[in-house]
C-alpha cells in the first residue's frame, strides 16, 4: 500500500467513524439543551430564546455538514453531484447554520455583558420579544447575505492532473456518474460535483475571505472583547461584594440589621455566584467556539479551493480533521453545559425524575 492509498484510508475511516459519532451526539446533545432551556426554571429568561436558537443551529451545522461526508465514504457518492441545486442548498444550508450559530453566541454575550454592566436595567433591554425580533433580522441578513451561493456554487472542474489520477483509479465507473467526480460531456472532461466555479480568477477568494470574516473573524473579536468585560465586571464585582461583606459583618450596628435586610447582606454574595455561574457557562463555550472555527479559517485563507482526495490526499486528510475540529464546537455545547451550569445539571435531572 502506498502513502498516497494510506492517507485515503485513514481519511475514509475518520469519515466513516467520526462523522456518525459526532451527529448522534449533536442531536442528543442539542435536543436535551433544547427541551431543558424550554422548561419553565429557563423559558421566563429571554437568554433561553438564544440558547434554544443556538441548539437548533448546532444540531442543523452538524447534520448538514457531516453526512454528506459520511454517505461519501460509505458509498462513494457525493449525494450533491445529484444536481447543482442539492450542491447549492447543502452549501447554503451549512453557511447559514454556522454563520447563524456564531452570531447567537455573540448575542446572547452582549446580553450578558449587559445584565451585568446594567442589571437594573436588563429587564427592560432585554425581553423575549426583543429576543425573538433581533433572531429574525439576523437570520434574514445572514440568509440574504449567503444567497449568491446559488450563483457562485455548482459542478467544478478539476485539474488535469486529477482527472488523470481519478480515471486510472476509476476507470469502470466514469460514466455512473456514482462517485465524487464525475464526467459530465463526451470529451470525458472531469467535475467535482460540488464546488466554486471559478477557480481562476480572484473571486473565490474574495468570497471565502468574506465568509472567514462574517463567520469566524468578527465574531471572533466581538466575542474576545465581550468575554473581557464580563470578566472583568464579575472581578471587580466580587471585590466590591468582598468589600462590602466585611464592612457589614464587622459592624455592631450592621449585624444587628443582617436578620432584617437578608437581601443585603447574605443573599447578595448568593446572586454573584449565579452571576458567576451563567458567565464560566458562556465563557467556557466561547473558547470552544474560538478554538474550532478559527482553524479552518485560516486554512480557507491559505487554500480557498478545497483539497482534492485524489491528487493531494495529504491535504485531504488535513481538511478532514478540520472540519471536524469545527464541528466539534457544534457538539460539545451540551458538555459545556453540564460541566459548567450547576443549574443546567439540576434541571437535567428533575427533566429525567419527571420533577418541576
Amino acid at each position: 500500500m502506498t502513502a498516497e492509498e494510506s492517507l485515503l484510508r485513514a481519511d475514509r475511516i475518520l469519515n466513516l467513524t467520526v462523522s456518525p459519532l459526532m451527529m448522534l451526539l449533536s442531536l442528543i446533545g442539542n435536543i436535551l439543551a433544547f427541551l431543558i432551556f424550554w422548561r419553565s426554571s429557563f423559558s421566563t429568561m429571554p437568554m433561553s430564546v438564544y440558547l434554544r436558537f443556538l441548539a437548533i443551529m448546532d444540531a442543523g451545522t452538524v447534520v448538514t455538514g457531516l453526512l454528506p461526508r459520511f454517505l461519501l465514504a460509505v458509498t462513494d457518492y457525493d449525494i450533491r453531484g445529484r444536481n447543482e441545486v442539492s450542491c447549492q442548498f447543502q452549501v447554503y444550508a451549512v453557511y447559514v447554520f454556522t454563520e447563524l450559530s456564531a452570531w447567537t453566541l455573540v448575542i446572547v454575550t452582549s446580553e450578558r455583558v449587559m445584565s451585568i454592566i446594567r442589571p437594573h436595567r436588563v429587564k427592560i433591554l432585554c425581553t423575549k420579544i426583543k429576543s425573538y425580533v433581533i433572531l429574525s433580522v439576523v437570520s434574514v441578513i445572514i440568509m440574504l447575505a449567503n444567497s449568491p451561493i446559488f450563483v457562485f456554487f455548482g459542478k467544478q472542474a478539476v485539474t488535469e492532473s486529477t482527472a488523470e489520477l481519478y480515471r486510472e483509479q476509476h476507470s469502470d465507473v466514469l460514466s455512473t456518474n456514482s462517485s465524487s467526480l464525475e464526467t459530465t460531456n463526451t470529451s470525458g472532461s472531469i467535475f467535482r460535483p460540488c464546488g466554486f466555479r471559478d477557480t481562476i480568477s480572484q473571486s473565490g477568494k474574495t468570497w471565502f475571505l468574506t465568509h472567514f470574516v462574517k463567520q469566524s473573524l468578527l465574531p471572533f473579536i466581538l466575542i474576545l472583547t465581550l468575554n473581557s468585560i464580563i470578566i472583568l465586571a464579575l472581578i471587580r464585582r466580587r471585590s466590591a461584594l468582598l468589600k462590602s461583606c466585611a464592612k457589614e459583618f464587622n459592624s455592631p450596628l450592621a449585624n444587628k440589621d443582617i436578620a432584617k435586610r437578608p437581601t443585603e447582606g447574605v443573599y447578595a454574595p448568593m446572586m454573584s455566584r449565579k452571576d458567576a455561574s451563567l458567565s464560566v457557562t458562556l465563557v467556557a463555550i466561547n473558547i470552544v467556539f474560538l478554538m474550532c472555527n478559527f482553524p479552518i479559517g485560516i486554512y480557507q485563507q491559505i487554500v480557498f479551493n478545497l483539497p482534492d482526495r485524489y491528487e493531494n490526499s495529504d491535504q485531504s486528510l488535513v481538511y478532514s480533521v478540520l472540519v471536524f475540529c469545527l464541528y466539534l464546537n457544534n457538539t460539545l455545547n451540551f458538555i459545556l453545559y453540564s460541566t459548567t451550569g450547576s443549574r443546567f445539571r439540576k434541571e437535567l435531572r428533575n427533566m429525567f425524575l419527571c420533577s418541576s
